[in-house]
């Protein structure tokens, strides 16, 4: 059987019992359907795809929709959220750069450091490490 198959998941309470499906609701009534990203099953391919990344916070680790792209298409709540960005040209959500944060921004940010010398937020490398909680 595939994941999320409406004949198999046929009542909400079924379909969010597996982490790669959500209930959606539409102008024919709902069903179960895949998670955006989790069609991905390897982190190489996951990673590849801009609102996407791998999930090790879940077992067994997935390919999950990043948290600003959460807010796809929503550019009001985008911008209201300190870790996002709302790209206009691309109508996305996305996550603001290191250098775009202020200091407390930063520390909270676990892929990004406050750089003392230069006054700024800088990146630490790659990593997808976020929401790390620090009180400014």
């Amino acid at each position: 059987k595939r994941s999320c198959d409406p004949a198999v998941f046929t009542n909400q309470v079924s379909c969010t019992k597996d982490t790669r499906c959500q209930w959606v609701s539409g102008n024919n009534g709902s069903v179960c359907a895949p998670r955006p990203c989790t069609i991905h099953s390897g982190e190489r391919c996951c990673d590849a795809e801009a609102d996407c990344h791998w999930d090790i916070s879940v077992a067994p680790a997935q390919c999950s929709l990043k948290y600003c792209a959460t807010m796809n298409g929503d550019q009001q709540k985008c911008s209201s959220d300190a870790e996002c960005e709302y790209k206009t040209t691309e109508n996305r959500c996305v996550e603001k750069e290191c250098k775009e944060l202020d200091q407390c921004g930063c520390r909270k940010d676990g892929d990004c450091y406050w750089n003392t010398d230069k006054q700024l937020c800088s990146c630490r490398g790659t990593g997808s490490a976020r929401r790390w909680t620090w009180w400014c």
